[in-house]
């Protein structure tokens, strides 16, 4: 087993960092750099650097999400939006991120600044191309739909809207949220909705261990990847699903021990994608909240499956399953 020390804390993964990346399941929110945060906090909030960055395994998800407290306590305004982006495209660079798919709930942001979605969406065209200039890094929009809101209207809602922008920033659609929640019966025409109009399907599922969520995110929704995915590993009907399908899995190794979905990093089941050539890649998940770059999640995985050489393949799956390639 190897050492809980390795991979949560103090390491700096400099064997990676030149190697070109693309990061494909990264929330917005989570990846916020602490000095970023730092620089735009309320100063009548007594805050401290552990509030946000979680540097140990939690008891379960829900303890997970204590961090996204401290970002709703952020100003939202234009301005910050940006410095927000401009922080995260900063670290990316330092990380030598090519391209990027962020994302973020487009009904919560409106919501917190009181304006109409038109104009958040006008926000990230804004700022992505921004980010595109100034950190040569091509950075995209998936948006986030949650599973225990039942607001699909607003979803049908913002998928016109984006139809109608027609900008390449927007590739996707994630469903995200607590897995426990029933099966909402109009998620499988959404999703029809959104594939026919050229965006792509992401979905977290099996990151609880759900069997069921995973068929049905493949299955009902036909989502073109997969996040965290951790069924999949022992299930021999959905491993040959994903690989008849070619489903890529986003697989998020940091994240998966701080959440305690994964007690034993030796032996997660990205184990079993690489024996049996299901397809997947390394993503970073919240690596604002985890303080650790793509190039760490590289070398915890190096250590788990004692496989080196592997950094451009990576980038070249990263790329070939990119939602970039379906607008």
């Amino acid at each position: 087993m190897i050492k809980l020390q390795l991979f949560l804390f103090n390491i700096k993964a400099m064997k990676y960092t030149n190697y070109d990346k693309a990061e494909l399941h990264c929330h917005l929110n989570g990846s916020i750099p602490i000095n970023t945060i730092l620089k735009i906090i309320d100063n009548n909030y007594d805050f401290k650097e552990h509030d946000y960055i979680i540097d140990k395994p939690v008891k379960n998800l829900s303890e997970y999400f204590n961090p996204w407290k401290i970002t709703r306590l952020l100003p939202h305004n234009k301005n910050i939006f940006m410095t927000i982006l401009d922080g995260i495209g900063k670290e990316m660079l330092a990380d030598n991120i090519k391209y990027i798919e962020l994302r973020n709930s487009i009904i919560y942001l409106a919501k917190l600044n009181n304006i109409t979605y038109e104009e958040i969406l006008d926000w990230y065209i804004e700022g992505f191309e921004t980010i595109r200039t100034k950190y040569k890094l091509d950075m995209r929009l998936i948006i986030s739909v949650r599973r225990e809101v039942n607001e699909i209207n607003e979803y049908y809602k913002i998928l016109d809207i984006i139809k109608r922008k027609n900008s390449n920033i927007f590739v996707g659609f994630d469903l995200t949220g607590n897995e426990t929640e029933l099966h909402f019966s109009e998620w499988p025409n959404f999703f029809q909705n959104v594939k026919e109009n050229g965006y792509g399907i992401t979905i977290h599922a099996g990151e609880s261990w759900s069997d069921e969520n995973v068929k049905y995110a493949i299955t009902q929704c036909k989502a073109n990847r997969i996040g965290h995915g951790l069924a999949i590993g022992n299930n021999p009907e959905l491993l040959d699903l994903c690989k008849k399908n070619d489903i890529c899995i986003e697989v998020c190794l940091t994240s998966n021990i701080l959440t305690s979905s994964v007690s034993d990093i030796s032996t997660h089941p990205v184990l079993q994608f690489h024996k049996f050539n299901i397809p997947y890649v390394l993503c970073s998940d919240n690596p604002g909240i985890h303080n650790k770059s793509l190039s760490f999640e590289y070398e915890l995985f190096e250590n788990i499956t004692k496989i080196s050489n592997f950094a451009e393949v990576m980038y070249r799956n990263q790329l070939k399953y990119a939602f970039k390639n379906l607008r």
